[in-house]
């Protein structure tokens, strides 16, 4: 999975990014295989009754099958804002692997045939 990250209105330190570069390669985990590209901005925004200095961390990922998913979530810290959106795309692909494996069960088609196995795993 290749990743970038990109920053408006804040500055990140090199130990920032790579924690934040470490942190979206956990949170995603096996299911990064099905990502071929990430692309992670950070921003500055305004928090709940006009809370200043959150952050937010919006999430696009490009899968290798074609389509992406968007993830958007804000926190009081540079940690929150991309644990929550780390956290929530990780269980979109997952939802998306179960759908997708449901689907070729329905059509009676051996995950093998399409090089997965039941853990999402190329075979």
């Amino acid at each position: 999975m290749q990743l970038r990250v990109r920053a408006a209105e804040i500055t990140l330190t090199p130990a920032e990014r790579l924690s934040l570069e470490r942190r979206l390669r956990l949170g995603v985990g096996r299911m990064a295989s099905a990502v071929s590209m990430a692309d992670v901005a950070i921003s500055r925004t305004a928090g709940p009754a006009g809370a200043s200095n959150w952050v937010r961390c919006r999430i696009t990922a490009r899968l290798r099958q074609g389509g992406g998913l968007e993830i958007s979530d804000e926190g009081e810290s540079l940690t929150d804002a991309v644990s929550t959106a780390t956290w929530r795309l990780s269980h979109r692909l997952e939802r998306l692997r179960v759908v997708t494996l449901e689907h070729l069960e329905s059509r009676g088609e051996a995950l093998g045939s399409v090089g997965l196995t039941s853990r999402g795993r190329r075979a």
